[in-house]
């Protein structure tokens, strides 16, 4: 079974895992993928919908991993059809930044019992990234997965008991928020520092641009640029005075957006 690019790169960003959770399975191919490469022993998947779960089941009786319970399907909305701590790791992809919150806020025992979390965020990837950041987590890895013309954010994280967060980009480079630390872009763009957001732009962008300087991360940054550029202009155009401190305020954003591309493609 040959994945989307999307797909393939929230299986490579899963760790070794007792049990995974995919929530909103769709079809399970991920689950389906996760258990052919032996990076979980049992999955348990759930939808929302009757469609999407008989597809799911559907797929996994194709694979010939219905009959051995190693990937079970369960209808239901969010984390309602997991017991706590049935799961070690969990899969929030397809949906919005916002839905991911809400899910997350709704059920805090289970939460709580989830070691690893990945997110693929449809929409709201900054809202998502500060909620995160402000209710006690730490955003362990970055992925970045292209498809036609869209490109996909895919981020890992834990628990942050330690009040010390380590981060790796895909190539393992280390980027770790510790005391006296800062953390910024050929000295440009200041980001972070000792684990506080010293800027908004964070959220929006996440890690990837302080330690992955490749194409894909070019192209992301210019994707930012392309939609805030029309964001101004859009507003240029409607002539609102109620406008104008939004207007500079994203100008400003444009600003460092256009530094941070200098920078990584330098």
């Amino acid at each position: 079974m040959k994945l989307t690019p999307r797909l393939a790169k929230i299986v490579e960003a899963v760790p070794k895992s007792m049990c995974v959770g995919d929530i909103g399975t769709d079809h399970a191919y991920i689950p389906i993928e996760l258990i052919n490469k032996k990076i979980c022993k049992r999955s348990i998947a759930t939808d929302i919908a009757q469609g999407p779960v008989n597809n799911a089941i559907e797929s996994i009786k194709r694979e010939g991993l219905y009959d051995d319970n190693i990937i079970e399907i369960r209808m239901g909305s969010g984390l309602e059809p997991y017991e706590v701590g049935e799961i070690d790791t969990a899969i929030f992809a397809g949906m919005g930044g916002e839905l991911i919150c809400d899910i997350l806020k709704e059920y805090p025992d289970k939460v709580n019992s989830i070691k690893n979390f990945v997110f693929q965020p449809m929409i709201a990837q900054e809202k998502l990234r500060k909620w995160l950041h402000q209710n006690g987590f730490c955003i362990t890895c970055e992925y970045l997965a292209k498809e036609t013309y869209h490109i996909y954010e895919i981020f890992t994280a834990i628990h942050n008991s330690n009040n010390l967060c380590i981060s790796k980009s895909e190539n393992n480079s280390n980027i770790s928020t510790v005391p006296n630390q800062l953390h910024t872009i050929n000295n440009s763009t200041t980001l972070f520092i000792n684990n506080d957001i010293c800027d908004e732009l964070f959220y929006e962008i996440g890690m990837l641009p302080l330690k992955k300087h490749d194409m894909l991360t070019i192209d992301f940054i210019k994707s930012k640029i392309r939609k805030t550029s029309k964001i101004i202009n859009g507003m240029k155009k409607s002539k609102s005075n109620n406008l104008k401190d939004k207007i500079i305020n994203l100008e400003i954003k444009l600003s460092k957006l256009h530094k941070i591309l200098y920078d990584i493609s330098n």
